[in-house]
């Protein structure tokens, strides 16, 4: 009798660390969870996933596709939660890290003024995707001349602009907007 009981542990811990569905499931009761503001269920509901390398691989691409889908429809905001649930459950997912510092970027071009907290996290975001690779995207030195700016260090702000416009080939165009503005606010300074 004791050793039924015993052979049965395992098959209960397995059990209890199995996903509540197929993959395709799971990312969306996950993304139900972002889009609710319920970060911590959303964190309960990957932990199991984060076991199974299968589920992980699987549900990647579908987390980050709805950051991508909520990006087009202008939702930064949606995006950025996507993407930072992504960035915690995959570290090493630069392409994730540098879509964060992006919709960062653009949150804070929606501000009049610098939010200490987002500043903070764009910081953080920048140093870690430099951490991970020796060449970031040219546009990094962009959002570089914001946070300069922000932090009312303008020497440093048109050493990183300068930096940006000599590397930069003019792609994404979606960009000029705000290498636009940077240049007049520079200019005006």
């Amino acid at each position: 009798m004791r050793s039924s009981f015993l052979l049965s542990i395992p098959l209960f811990a397995a059990c209890i660390s199995t996903p509540a569905g197929p993959p395709e499931t799971v990312a969306g009761e996950i993304l139900a969870a972002l889009e609710a503001g319920e970060s911590a269920k959303a964190d309960k509901l990957f932990k199991p996933v984060a076991r199974k390398e299968e589920y992980r691989q699987k549900i990647y691409p579908t987390l980050y596709g709805a950051a991508q889908d909520r990006y087009d429809r202008d939702d930064i905001d949606g995006s950025v939660d996507i993407l930072r649930f992504l960035g915690e459950h995959y570290p090493d997912a630069t392409a994730v890290r540098e879509a964060l510092v992006y919709g960062l970027f653009l949150q804070r071009s929606t501000l009049d003024e610098a939010d200490p907290d987002l500043s903070a996290e764009i910081d953080g975001s920048l140093a870690k995707v430099r951490a991970k690779t020796a060449t970031p995207p040219v546009w990094f030195d962009l959002v570089e001349t914001q946070q300069e700016i922000d932090r009312g260090r303008l020497v440093e702000a048109r050493a990183a602009y300068e930096r940006f416009r000599s590397n930069w080939e003019g792609t994404p165009d979606s960009l000029w907007v705000y290498v636009d503005d940077l240049e007049r606010y520079l200019a005006s300074h």
